[in-house]
């Protein structure tokens, strides 16, 4: 791995080139993650809801992340 600005550029690209392989798993209301979903043992959903759920909390706890979700909160209180 890169440790600078490029590095970090290839890894956004792999990612981007991740999601857009596989779009359907990040749209958990269309019909095809429905789908996949369903047909996952109870243990594989409990799984893949608990990864998923860690790796959102992960990204949450940076520094800047965390500020601006909690700002992001509080305006929609607000609102």
């Amino acid at each position: 791995m890169n440790p600078n600005k490029n590095g970090v550029a290839d890894a956004l690209k792999e990612i981007v080139s991740e999601y857009n392989n596989s779009i359907f798993m990040y749209d958990t209301k269309s019909v095809d993650f429905i789908s996949f979903f369903n047909r996952l043992s109870e243990e594989e959903r409990n799984e893949l809801s608990n990864k998923s759920y860690i790796g959102a909390k992960g990204m949450i706890n940076k520094p800047f992340l965390k500020k601006n979700y909690i700002l992001h909160k509080k305006n929609k209180m607000v609102v």
